[in-house]
């Protein structure tokens, strides 16, 4: 299980094996469900548009989505002290399990937070597959 998605959090459950291996396939499962509500939400909000709007968006996304990282990586370069990023570091170890006493060993962080997160984030993007797949109309 080291080698795995769920490495941060194998030892989590302490050593009762079975049960680690049990809530890492419930992780993968949640996790590979959540990469295929994404994939049939993109698809069908692809399917909604022509063939010029599709290649469009393709193609502008990704760049789009560099140019936007650039231009926030130049405006946190250049204002480095006057951003206190703290607030953002606990919410992202909150989000991952990390341990609010003692060490963080690779292995013992907290799996409850990651399961939550990918079970909202499951349904938020199923939400939207589904409301996408409302709005596509048979064509004969």
């Amino acid at each position: 299980m080291m080698r795995t998605g769920y490495s941060l959090y194998s030892h989590a459950l302490g050593n009762q094996v079975w049960l680690n291996i049990l809530a890492s396939l419930c992780f993968n499962w949640i996790f590979y469900i959540g990469v295929g509500l994404t994939g049939i939400a993109c698809g069908t909000l692809l399917a909604l548009f022509g063939k010029w709007a599709k290649t469009i968006l393709i193609i502008g996304t990704p760049i789009i989505g560099m140019l936007i990282i650039w231009i926030m990586v130049i405006i946190m370069t250049r204002n480095q002290s006057n951003y206190n990023y703290t607030g953002l570091e606990n919410f992202l170890k909150f989000i991952i399990g990390y341990p609010s006493h003692g060490e963080a060993t690779t292995g013992y962080f907290n799996p409850t937070m990651p399961f939550i997160t990918m079970l909202v984030g499951c349904g938020i993007i199923g939400g939207l597959a589904y409301l996408f797949n409302r709005k596509l109309r048979i064509r004969n």
